[in-house]
């Protein structure tokens, strides 16, 4: 569920795979679908969705050895995609995120993945 009509900023694709973990148990890991320079989402495969308790999530682009760290954000929607469920429990779900307050770092740092790491969405 696509929420486009509340956002500031266009969403843009990343190049290649990125990741986002949350802090601050790193015990969730998803796969950017778009980013902006205020939110990004998610998707990843869990039980029973993000608790709601992080607060900062870490970004990486694993081949070009890119980190960006404690990012600060909250969960605007946490959706299971219901063709995705297994006889496990295991569902792929799909998390909207807002960026909170960044440092001049973490601007400057989000600006060059923007820009050098990330095309339009279709």
């Amino acid at each position: 569920m696509k929420k486009s009509e509340n956002r500031k900023h266009n969403r843009l694709r990343p190049k290649k795979q990125t990741y986002a973990v949350m802090r601050p148990m790193f015990e969730t890991m998803g796969r950017v679908l778009d980013i902006s320079s205020d939110g990004l989402s998610i998707e990843y495969i869990s039980t029973n969705g993000v608790d709601g308790q992080f607060t900062e999530i870490d970004l990486m682009l694993l081949d070009q050895g890119l980190l960006l760290q404690k990012l600060p954000c909250r969960i605007v929607y946490d959706n299971k995609l219901e063709e995705t469920c297994s006889k496990a429990g295991l569902m792929v779900r799909r998390c909207g995120l807002q960026l909170g307050s960044l440092s001049t770092n973490q601007q400057a740092m989000l600006k060059m993945f923007l820009s050098g790491h990330s095309e339009a969405t279709a």
